[in-house]
């Protein structure tokens, strides 16, 4: 109830409450004004003008007079009151607008709500979905690096390679290149760069060592002397006899790039070439084919004598394909061993880097090298006897596919 129709309930019960008691809905005090007015009536009908109290018929009259203007005084009041009523249930419609207006702006209110929600799902449907081809871009990341269990370690940083023969001395430095490891063969080493390197400073590269007193080598220590068009360290000149008596020493300065290679000691090819039983050379100037998707073999047979620090030498070098890169792929196997495998993820690693099919020159050879990090910079070495340090022909032009 309004508080306005409650102010006016209370004003009736004041008007009718004159004899301390509210008007019923028979009429209350005016019916019983007019049932005495029919009773005083009769009895003065039968008592010919007279009551029988002594009351006179004019007196009876306007009792009844008296009585006919409190029933219309309590027919003015019912009036009122349906007045009031009238007020009230315009309140109570009033209150039910605003029931209804409160009732559709909560329905609106939970159909923002459910649309929100809707919004809100869709949103994290389309994360998920993001998240899903996150997760597909990290699988194929993790599958472009990883065969079978074996995942490859692939890192970036300055990297040199040294190639010692009988008669020359050669050495190339690059600032940056990707190499790529498998753990589980550490005896081999995968390097790319782009086609075409510019080939960097690092620092003084020195030979000398026990060669230098034998004879059929070097007269005395020589730090190789760099070209200054191309960078590369060109000496060509006697540096070890042709056999494994006296051992040749290796020392690189470094600089800023490059990290210094502490002098390194290497024993040349014996004198002997050493047989290579498989894989057999291509002839007729036809390439030596190389398949990317398994192992390659290698046999040998093993020479007699001391087989200390004589080693097989495996070098797929200055190999190019279609994606406008170089890679080299280096393996030092034990000579006292008799076989080696090339493995399979480094040849179709490889491959897919510098992209199949790719070209390059195959070399198998006997002698003694180093793969070795000093610091992040990864240094090749090789120390061999080309073409008759081993029976494979040197520099033979093999596809990779």
């Amino acid at each position: 109830m309004g508080r306005r129709s409650a102010c006016r309930t209370a004003c009736v019960v004041v008007l009718l409450g004159l004899g301390g008691a509210c008007a019923d809905g028979g009429g209350g005090a005016a019916d019983d004004a007019a049932d005495a007015a029919v009773t005083d009536t009769a009895v003065a009908g039968s008592d010919a003008g007279e009551v029988s109290d002594g009351t006179s018929p004019e007196d009876v009259a306007d009792t009844a007079a008296s009585d006919v203007d409190v029933a219309d005084a309590a027919d003015g009041v019912d009036t009122a009151d349906t007045a009031d009523t009238a007020d009230i249930a315009e309140d109570a419609a009033d209150v039910a607008e605003v029931d209804d207006a409160e009732d559709a702006a909560a329905d609106v209110a939970e159909v923002d709500a459910a649309e929100d929600a809707a919004d809100v799902a869709e949103v994290d449907d389309a994360e998920d979905a993001a998240a899903d081809v996150a997760e597909v871009d990290d699988a194929e990341d993790a599958a472009d690096t990883e065969v079978g269990e074996e995942q490859l370690v692939v890192t970036t940083g300055p990297q040199g390679r040294v190639r010692l023969y009988e008669d020359a001395a050669l050495a190339e430095f690059i600032s940056e290149v990707t190499v790529v490891r498998a753990p589980s063969k550490s005896e081999c080493v995968l390097f790319v760069h782009a086609q075409g390197p510019s080939f960097a400073v690092a620092g003084t590269v020195t030979v000398g060592g026990a060669v230098v007193a034998g004879p059929g080598g070097l007269s005395s220590a020589v730090s190789i002397p760099r070209e200054n068009g191309s960078n590369q360290y060109f000496y060509f000149g006697a540096v070890f006899p042709k056999n494994d008596t006296y051992t040749v020493d290796l020392t690189i300065s470094g600089n800023g790039t490059f990290a210094a290679l502490p002098t390194r000691t290497y024993r040349p090819p014996a004198a002997a070439t050493v047989a290579i039983t498989s894989p057999t050379p291509p002839t007729g100037g036809d390439p030596a084919t190389l398949a990317a998707s398994e192992d390659l073999a290698i046999t040998w047979q093993i020479p007699s004598g001391d087989l200390t620090d004589h080693h097989i030498l495996f070098a797929l070098s200055f190999v190019q394909g279609d994606l406008g890169t170089e890679g080299e792929l280096y393996c030092n196997f034990p000579l006292a061993a008799g076989a080696a495998t090339v493995p399979e993820v480094l040849l179709s690693e490889l491959a897919r880097r510098t992209g199949a099919p790719a070209g390059g020159l195959l070399d198998i050879a006997a002698g003694d090298g180093d793969i070795l990090f000093v610091g992040n910079t990864l240094y090749v070495v090789l120390v061999t006897r080309p073409p008759d340090s081993a029976s494979y022909p040197a520099s033979t032009w093999a596809t990779l596919q």
